[in-house]
């Protein structure tokens, strides 16, 4: 029946309808079928055949040929509402369609995990590390209890504590309670532990490169959670951290966290600090991208690329400076090439390298520049020569310190 009706609508359109034709169409059809059958995708589909059709004069003549005067308006007002309202709804979806790939997009793109880059001078060094043996640390799993009560993918401040005092203490169990948390819990976190002459390479679970340097610890757990990526420190590390906006990376020591923004940067939590020449700092250096840290009692404070800061024991107040970005990469790469260089700042670079502290008798020598250019693999007996050589000073080793004497 409605194809019937749609011949013949298509009849009157054309001109060619028959009064039978327009008595069926009063008999059995309302305004608003016909206002429905107008608006039909087949009959739309008809109309593009018939390229010469004026659309509206096509109304016309239907509403004169088979309506008063009332029911051609409201096949008027009917025909203009469903027009209306197939374009409406036509714009809502387009409208939808934009919203939900906006979403979809963002979404994508706020959870995506993208690896850092390795550059080919890193790569290098990884496999140097390896075919030299100093690739090498303990490496131990144990089950622990992290979860905070606002969120169970983020570790509580109990648990931080825990692990801090546990990497602080080289490893130690500690006592029964504080066991017990990190004992019987059940989440399966690694504990990688180096040894004084060694050195390790480890690609967390997002794809973040850590470099961990000598006699130093650090805690993470196996799997990332969904909500956050927390790393323990005590020691050296260099980072190359995977980008993740959903998941924040935090690395918690004991002097502050530092959350990052998507970067690559170094910490020490024995830095030197040049008052007390104590090893009780800890430094952040922060070779690309941003991070943010925060003392353990104290605001957030943000570094840009090229920046240092220290933070001291129950200081509030760290200090950032510039800093030389070159003994920090060239000890992420196997090499530092340097030119006029203070003998101080190459001892520290030898102290990272090594893990031998110095001690400079004459503080007026501190400053005497060098230049050279040294291999962390090579070993430090012909380095410690070729400094003497230079320098003219004398230099000794002697339980595990280099002293230089004017």
């Amino acid at each position: 029946m409605i194809q019937d009706k749609n011949t013949i609508l298509a009849r009157i359109i054309m001109g060619e309808a028959t009064e039978e034709d327009c008595r069926f169409l009063k008999e059995n059809c309302t305004p608003e079928e016909i206002a429905e059958i107008l608006n039909a995708n087949d009959l739309a589909e008809r109309y593009k055949t018939y390229d010469r059709i004026d659309e509206e004069q096509a109304f016309q003549r239907i509403r004169s040929l088979l309506f008063k005067e009332k029911e051609s308006k409201d096949l008027i007002r009917t025909t203009k509402y469903w027009t209306l309202y197939r374009r409406l709804l036509r714009v809502a979806a387009v409208i939808l369609f934009m919203i939900f790939g906006a979403g979809y997009w963002w979404y994508h793109d706020y959870t995506k995990v993208t690896p850092p880059e390795i550059p080919q001078d890193v790569l290098a060094a990884i496999q140097t590390s390896r075919q030299t043996g100093k690739n090498e640390a303990s490496v131990k799993t144990f089950a622990a209890n992290i979860h905070s009560s606002s969120n169970n993918d983020t570790f509580s401040e109990e648990i931080i504590q825990l692990l801090l005092n546990k990497v602080d203490n080289d490893g130690a169990a500690g006592n029964e309670e504080n066991n017990e948390a990190l004992t019987n819990g059940d989440k399966p976190l690694e504990l990688i532990t180096t040894y004084h002459d060694k050195e390790f390479w480890r690609t967390l679970s997002d794809g973040t490169l850590v470099h961990i340097n000598a006699d130093s610890r650090i805690v993470y757990p196996e799997e990332f959670g969904r909500d956050s990526r927390d790393v323990i420190l005590s020691g050296e590390a260099y980072f190359m951290v995977a980008k993740d906006k959903s998941r924040p990376f935090i690395v918690h020591t004991q002097q502050g966290d530092v959350k990052v923004y998507g970067t690559e940067f170094d910490i020490n939590t024995r830095a030197r600090d040049n008052s007390s020449k104590k090893r009780d700092c800890t430094s952040v250096v922060l070779v690309k991208g941003s991070v943010g840290v925060t003392p353990s009692e104290g605001k957030e404070y943000m570094l840009t690329p090229g920046q240092q800061i220290i933070i001291k024991d129950h200081s509030n107040s760290p200090y950032i400076s510039k800093a030389d970005l070159r003994p920090y990469v060239a000890w992420n790469t196997k090499k530092f090439d340097f030119e006029d260089y203070p003998l101080e700042g190459l001892m520290e670079i030898i102290y990272r390298w090594y893990h031998l502290d110095y001690v400079i008798n004459d503080q007026s020598i501190t400053n005497t520049l060098v230049s050279g250019s040294i291999s962390r693999y090579d070993t430090i007996e012909p380095l410690l020569h070729a400094i003497s050589k230079i320098t003219g000073y004398e230099v000794q080793i002697k339980d595990n310190t280099i002293y230089i004497n004017y």
